[in-house]
């Protein structure tokens, strides 16, 4: 449970950072549109923060099953990794910072989905079950 929440933590934090920086080479974009990497790093950034939030929630409400946060936590991860990975391809030496959060939101996206599927098949609940 207080893995699981750390993780989250973690979580947030990472595609929160994504998302601004994101946001904020959006921004200095002044000719032309945006790339395309860069606007999938903050669609990544945010999916990464909804992900987390609703694995907060998960942990509190039993209308959510474990499984499924495994499900969404490995989408983010994908999405995450993805990212990471073009980011370092592409902008080597420029998004360091994006990237490197791109792939530390992916580890803390893994951790949390091998934790909620530990959870589901212990059959622990958490806090939901000490409630009753």
């Amino acid at each position: 449970m207080i893995g699981n929440l750390i993780a989250r933590a973690f979580q947030i934090l990472c595609g929160a950072v994504v998302l601004g920086l994101s946001i904020s080479a959006i921004k200095w974009q002044y000719f032309g549109s945006a790339p395309a990497t860069t606007s999938y790093s903050a669609f990544a950034g945010a999916f990464g923060v909804l992900a987390a939030l609703i694995g907060i929630a998960t942990s509190f409400v039993e209308a959510i099953p474990e499984i499924i946060m495994v499900g969404v936590d490995g989408l983010a991860a994908v999405l995450l990794l993805a990212g990471g990975l073009v980011h370092a391809f592409q902008y080597s030496w420029t998004a360091e910072a994006d990237s490197a959060f791109l792939f530390l939101g992916f580890l803390a996206s893994l951790a949390a989905a091998v934790l909620c599927f530990l959870a589901s098949r212990r059959g622990g609940r958490g806090v939901k079950s000490s409630a009753v």
